[in-house]
């Protein structure tokens, strides 16, 4: 976690502040190991704050079980670090911030965990694999009016996670962005270079 992290002159000219960052961005091409990167980052730094909260936001369930295998060698004081992750998927994850009704279905017991922890004080280390796969996901801030976009609501959660001074991390896991690093441009909305811009197409997608 970066927290108070003081920039060098050469990183001062080149724009970057002091203080908590908006993230990390990890691209590389499909199957060149990024999960295994991811898993040696969460290890490290639950053997360094063990108190950290850690949440693994991925496409399907699928996937879910195929990073929990992934990282079943790894462990923190004879404890996989999968017991100490907290999986969801993106389409679990756009209850977030939902008002809940008779017509609504409340969040299971691991998605109301997984928001306890987000608004709450505890630091945490949030992961977004390929926030630009699945349809609909952190992409797309448009949406019909008087409903909430994916988009908006894991701008919330971003929003949330940053606040109250926790010195939280977030980071992208993508191979888009790798392919072609102008594409990097979508994540913009999420404030990880910045001040959070739009820049948006007809269609509500990020261009």
């Amino acid at each position: 976690f970066l927290g108070t992290y003081e920039p060098t002159k050469s990183e001062q000219n080149m724009g970057m502040s002091k203080g908590p960052k908006g993230g990390f961005v990890l691209a590389n091409e499909a199957g060149t190991g990024k999960t295994y990167v991811l898993g040696g980052s969460i290890k490290e730094i639950l053997e360094a704050e063990s108190e950290t909260k850690v949440i693994y936001v991925t496409t399907n369930t699928q996937l879910v079980g195929q990073v929990k295998e992934d990282f079943k060698n790894l462990k923190v004081k004879n404890k996989p670090i999968a017991d100490s992750v907290l999986f969801a998927t993106y389409s679990g994850m756009s209850k977030y911030g939902e008002e809940q009704s008779e017509d609504t279905t409340p969040p299971n017991e691991n998605l109301q965990e997984i928001f306890d922890v987000i608004s709450g004080d505890a630091r945490v280390l949030l992961i977004l694999d390929e926030p630009d796969s699945n349809p609909g996901s952190i992409k797309r801030l448009h949406a019909p009016p008087g409903q909430v976009s994916r988009g908006q609501i894991f701008q919330r959660i971003m929003g949330d996670i940053r606040a109250n001074e926790r010195n939280s991390m977030i980071v992208f896991s993508s191979a888009t962005v790798f392919k072609n690093p102008g594409d990097a441009r979508y994540l913009a909305p999420s404030g990880i270079f910045g001040e959070p811009k739009v820049y948006q197409s007809d269609d509500g997608n990020i261009n």
